[in-house]
């Protein structure tokens, strides 16, 4: 919960905030891997609200 990114229903980012006290200029690379696993949360939870909306047809389709 510390980054969170905004995006639309297609996956398009909108906005990235990252909470103020997890920023060190000096640890560049940690910024890097938070905005990244927040990239990947978002991506998984699209995905899943995605297979929600299909129902059994988007198990056929490629679901899990």
């Amino acid at each position: 919960g510390v980054v969170r990114v905004r995006t639309t229903g297609t996956g398009e980012v909108l906005g990235v905030r990252i909470a103020p006290e997890v920023v060190d200029p000096s640890d560049v690379a940690m910024l890097e891997d938070l905005v990244l696993a927040a990239l990947h949360d978002m991506n998984a939870q699209l995905l899943e609200i995605q297979r929600a909306a299909m129902g059994p047809l988007g198990d056929i389709l490629g679901g899990a």
